[in-house]
């Protein structure tokens, strides 16, 4: 088993894995692949995958890429709202301030005689 996935690395094709090289050995030493039959195991799995299969791959790593973007902006968008909101108490603090600094300069009509 341990020849086998050696001769992958060597030919330049990515490693097998543990599965890869267990189902390959299997199929090897045996006449018909009724043991992968029996246990629900496809040997289809080795080959390569169909042109949909390769299409279906990209357009999941198109949306996950297109997700990421998202993501990103939701987050960009939460600083955004976050920084805003500090702003705005602010504001109103000293809005506040400048209001208790008017009405103590203001001389009230009430106590004029």
């Amino acid at each position: 088993m341990e020849t086998i996935g050696a001769e992958t690395v060597a030919d330049g094709q990515p490693q097998l894995t543990s599965a890869e090289v267990f189902s390959k050995v299997i199929t090897q030493n045996s006449s018909s692949p009724t043991f992968f039959k029996n246990a629900v195991i496809s040997t289809t799995s080795l080959e390569t995958p169909s042109a949909g299969e390769l299409a279906l791959c990209q357009q999941l790593d198109v949306e996950k890429q297109g997700a990421a973007v998202l993501h990103g902006e939701i987050e960009e968008t939460k600083k955004r709202s976050e920084a805003y909101e500090e702003l705005k108490k602010q504001q109103e603090e000293r809005n506040l301030l400048l209001k208790a600094i008017f009405q103590l300069n203001t001389p009230s009509t009430a106590s004029q005689p």
